[in-house]
């Protein structure tokens, strides 16, 4: 008896860390869609920036030739 409720306890041991390592992972795996979507901005939000930089070098050359 003592015997079957030590494996009882092992198993339902196994289940709990099965469920939580699989909560763990979904977590990470929402946290790093969502810091790809962010860095993506951030990149669309750059290649913006440089985009009218050269842009207002290309006037500033035009207007002093």
């Amino acid at each position: 008896m003592k015997q079957r409720s030590i494996e009882y306890a092992e198993q339902v041991r196994h289940q709990y860390e099965m469920k939580r390592l699989e909560a763990e992972l979904k977590g990470k795996a929402q946290i790093e869609r969502e810091n790809r979507e962010i860095y993506l901005e951030q990149i669309k939000l750059k290649a913006e920036e440089q985009r009218k930089t050269i842009l207002e070098s290309i006037k500033t050359a035009g207007t002093v030739v």
